[in-house]
C-alpha cells in the first residue's frame, strides 16, 4: 500500500510560519483581551488574535508562535497571568485608549 503523507523538510515547514511585525501582534493581543468575555484568554487565543489569518496545526504550536510577544507584554505589565490564561492590566487599557486616540486624531 502507499502512503499518501508526504513528509516535508524543516526549511519547508518553517518557510508557513507566520508573519506579523510584533506591534501589530502586541495591538491584537491586548485588543483581544479587553473584548475576552472571561477577562482573560489562553495563550492559543492569543496566537489565533494575532494571526487572524493561519491556521494553527494545534493549540500548542499557536502558543509557541506568539510566547515571545506575550513575555514582552507580560514583562511591561501590560497582562498578566490569572487563573486561566491571561489578563490585560490597567497599563494595558492605557495603551489601547493612546492608540486608540492617534488613530482618530489621524482620521480627522
Amino acid at each position: 500500500m502507499n502512503n499518501t503523507a508526504q513528509k516535508t523538510s524543516r526549511s519547508e515547514r518553517q518557510a508557513g510560519k507566520p508573519v506579523a511585525p510584533v506591534a501589530e501582534q502586541r495591538l491584537r493581543i491586548l485588543t483581544a483581551l479587553t473584548r475576552a468575555a472571561r477577562g482573560s484568554l489562553p495563550m492559543s487565543a492569543l496566537a489565533y488574535a494575532a494571526f487572524p489569518n493561519y491556521e494553527f496545526r494545534t493549540p500548542q504550536g499557536a502558543a509557541l508562535a506568539v510566547s515571545r510577544t506575550v513575555r514582552g507584554l507580560e514583562d511591561e505589565k501590560l497582562l498578566i497571568v490569572a487563573t486561566y490564561g491571561f489578563q490585560i492590566t490597567t497599563a494595558g487599557r492605557a495603551v489601547i485608549a493612546a492608540q486608540d486616540s492617534a488613530v482618530q486624531e489621524i482620521l480627522e
